[in-house]
């Protein structure tokens, strides 16, 4: 990707336009080195070299919103930076790099799914798709009946078990830009706030899922497909989604929730013989495998189903109509039989307590790094979203639609983002820094703010970091990256006259 950027300069009565073409890569490397990101990003590296109990909380501001973006990407490249060992530099400054288990993930919130797609479109193409993943929140309102989509199942699994890879490996990502060279980069994960405050699998619950295979492994098929029927996997004649699987004779295909395209597992007695992944349009093999990863098929721990049963036998549904109670007792059946009724989604909170254990947090590497666009706006919309989901809940009661002991199958704002408490949230956020990048400088805040999240208040090492300087600039092979931001936000035009 690249741009032009125009240089003005008067020579007598004529003007003359310098124009020089700059990649995004090397854009991107001199926002890094701004006197603010590069501080930021020093502030972050030093708090993972030399671990404290207190973790860094820091307030960047005022950031215009079109100037993150930016930003969050250099960061993320300064960070690679600093953090990955790279021979060269440790000779030069003879600084240590931080330790191989110790590189972070960077979690960017936003407050809308719609604002999380687009900044996840913009990141990748700042450091190239591959550092980026997006992590969508569930259509509709909690204790709907509708089930959530399984490409957005797919999406959130997908960045959970790249979570769950990244901790064994804790690599950087080489992010190649479209229009010439790199930008090194520790990953991103975008989401909207709701997405964070949706249960999903808490990291031990995935980790039990996960399903390893290798050519020549010995394995039995029956206790390999009853595993993955236990995990939520439908057996269909012909898989052509995620989440289905086939059995024929020594073949088995499935199709994980998390990957693009089935896979076909051939056995020879009890050896795995063969591992190709598949077109699911034509059922033809078009690529072999060493291994694989099979990942769980929802984002409930179905096998726990015991103890979903036994919670659910203590719910009184006296009060229901008669013929929703009809219903949840032929859903319950279904259940103890060994199946998860399609569309009920009440039932989920039975399978585990919905903790900030079971949040996407919880699955982020000690000291990574989750910043936030305005923490004061995003706590107002968690606010909305309970609030919504609390209106809907009444509805359905009132209607007679939903047992009214059903738990809440979802966070709270505070619940998400509380410390120093001797809870799981308590031993959950403190181990990552955090980063408000507000709009607001610190003179100009109302003096009645929209509730501001806790984890700012919390105990830490608090830092005020003024934002880089973007705003109207004369563009100019000097100061480009400060100009990026004014293109971006559309006062390019707005402001030629003072160029």
């Amino acid at each position: 990707m690249v741009g032009p950027f125009v240089q003005f300069c008067n020579v007598g009565a004529k003007a003359v336009y310098h124009v020089s073409i700059m990649t995004l890569a090397t854009l991107c490397h001199q926002i890094a080195a701004l006197p603010p990101v590069a501080t930021l990003a020093e502030a972050v590296a030093s708090s993972l070299r030399e671990p404290r109990d207190r973790q860094l909380r820091v307030r960047m501001a005022p950031l215009i919103t079109s100037a993150r973006v930016p930003v969050v990407a250099a960061l993320a490249s300064r960070l690679a930076s600093l953090l990955l060992p790279v021979r060269e530099r440790e000779q030069e400054t003879g600084r240590l790099p931080a330790p191989s288990g110790a590189l972070p993930v960077l979690l960017y919130v936003v407050s809308t799914p719609d604002q999380a797609l687009s900044a996840a479109e913009d990141l990748s193409v700042w450091l190239a798709p591959e550092a980026v993943r997006l992590y969508p929140s569930h259509e509709g309102l909690p204790y709907e009946h509708a089930p959530p989509g399984a490409s957005i199942v797919g999406q959130r699994l997908g960045v959970l078990q790249f979570l769950f890879l990244f901790l064994a490996s804790r690599g950087g990502t080489e992010a190649e830009d479209p229009g010439g060279g790199s930008c090194l980069s520790v990953p991103i994960i975008v989401a909207p706030v709701s997405a964070l405050l949706q249960s999903t699998l808490a990291p031990g619950e995935l980790a039990q899922a996960m399903t390893r295979l290798r050519l020549n492994d010995h394995v039995s098929q029956d206790s390999l497909l009853r595993r993955w029927l236990d995990q939520g996997y439908r057996v269909v004649p012909t898989v052509e989604e995620p989440g289905d699987m086939a059995r024929r004779g020594g073949i088995v295909d499935i199709w994980p929730a998390a990957d693009e395209q089935p896979v076909r597992i051939e056995w020879f007695g009890n050896e795995i013989d063969s591992l190709r992944r598949f077109d699911p349009r034509s059922q033809r093999s078009d690529r072999r495998l060493d291994a694989l990863l099979v990942g769980p098929c929802c984002e409930i721990p179905l096998w726990q189903r015991e103890q979903a049963l036994e919670r659910l036998s203590t719910l009184d549904v006296t009060m229901l109509r008669e013929e929703v109670r009809d219903e949840w007792q032929q859903n319950l059946a279904r259940l103890q039989a060994g199946g998860f009724p399609d569309g009920w989604w009440a039932a989920a909170p039975f399978f585990r307590e919905v903790t900030p254990s079971s949040a996407l947090v919880a699955h982020l590497p000690p000291g990574s790094v989750v910043l936030l666009s305005e923490a004061a706006m995003l706590a107002h919309d968690a606010a909305r979203f309970h609030t919504s989901a609390e209106e809907q809940r009444e509805t359905l009661i009132q209607a007679r639609e939903l047992p009214p002991d059903v738990p809440r199958p979802y966070l709270r704002w505070d619940e998400l983002v509380s410390a120093g408490q001797e809870t799981s949230a308590g031993e959950l956020l403190p181990a990552l820094a955090l980063i408000d990048m507000s709009g607001n400088a610190p003179d100009e805040r109302e003096e009645e703010p929209l509730p501001v999240s806790p984890v700012l208040h919390a105990p830490g090492i608090g830092l005020e970091v003024p934002a880089p300087a973007f705003g109207p600039a004369r563009p100019s092979a000097g100061n480009c990256a400060a100009w990026c931001a004014t293109w971006g936000s559309g006062s390019a035009t707005a402001n030629r006259s003072a160029w």
